[in-house]
């Protein structure tokens, strides 16, 4: 059945004339009494009955204009809102990485939200944690990922995982690690980052529970830079687990094993009145990446 013939019929029978139908349609006269005719072949009754120029509705025709009209009106709403869907500019979400795309396996959450959302968009900056809780606060990202100790009080996070940290020194400097404690690492010169990333305080927190402080030779702020440093021997830091051990299998740093810190890593996202439907669906997709929905 076509809608073409439902929506003649229901113009027929609106007018109760088939030139004011034809005209109405932007059709001649014989197409659209040819549609009626198709449509009462097909249900193997008359929807009209014929008195000269006049036309009045059958019983099976009155019968059936109600369910005609219900069909042409579904298929309008159905036409609305699929405009309005094409017409509407697709949702947007921000959200903030640390340390690497690999660490926040930002590919695999990007890939469920796609298949789950394929409007949403998702814009991904990359800073330090400091930034991410800040920006999070200010709305100008929608979620974000924060490593550290030192997680705001009025964050709405939730921790997703532990990461180990080494206390990883150039290749050069064995000699100095081998039997050396808290005192004699703290006494060499250390690569620091800035104050807005976990990086300080996570090193500072472990020095500080021995009562013993840092010297500051050098500052950088992404992780590639402070291995290519102590890989050149500028000084100490603490690296990721998996980054120390691949550097030290090269021969380019020494890990000190008494170094070692697990830090916790969060999904901070804004507090909201009212839930964003995107920034949910960001959210969830963060949780399932990360085994906890």
């Amino acid at each position: 059945m076509d809608l073409v013939h439902l929506r003649a019929f229901a113009t027929v029978a609106r007018f109760s004339n088939f030139t004011r139908a034809a005209e109405r349609l932007n059709l001649s006269q014989p197409a659209v009494s040819g549609q009626i005719r198709a449509l009462e072949q097909e249900l193997g009754a008359d929807l009209f009955i014929r008195d000269g120029k006049k036309i009045r509705l059958s019983d099976a025709g009155a019968q059936l204009l109600g369910p005609a009209e219900e069909v042409l009106a579904a298929m309008s709403g159905f036409l609305e809102k699929g405009r309005a869907v094409v017409a509407a500019p697709p949702s947007r979400v921000r959200l903030g990485i640390i340390v690497g795309a690999d660490l926040m396996r930002t590919g695999g959450i990007l890939t469920r939200i796609h298949q789950e959302a394929p409007s949403i968009r998702v814009d991904v900056q990359q800073g330090l944690s400091g930034w991410v809780t800040t920006s999070v606060r200010a709305g100008t990202l929608d979620a974000g990922f924060f490593l550290g100790p030192n997680l705001p009080s009025d964050a709405d996070a939730v921790e997703l995982a532990r990461i180990t940290y080494l206390v990883t020194l150039p290749a050069a400097w064995r000699d100095r690690v081998e039997g050396a404690d808290w005192t004699d690492i703290a006494r060499l010169p250390w690569i620091w980052t800035p104050e807005n990333g976990s990086y300080p305080h996570i090193v500072r927190d472990m020095f500080a529970q021995r009562n013993l402080s840092l010297t500051h030779i050098t500052e950088a702020d992404r992780e590639e830079t402070i291995v290519t440093l102590v890989a050149s021997g500028v000084g100490a830091c603490i690296l990721r687990e998996e980054v120390a051990r691949k550097v030290a299998d090269d021969h380019r740093v020494v890990i000190w094993e008494k170094g070692r810190r697990e830090v916790p890593l969060y999904l901070v996202t804004k507090r909201r009145d009212r839930p964003d439907p995107a920034v949910e669906i960001l959210r969830h997709a963060v949780l399932a990446e990360w085994g906890l929905a």
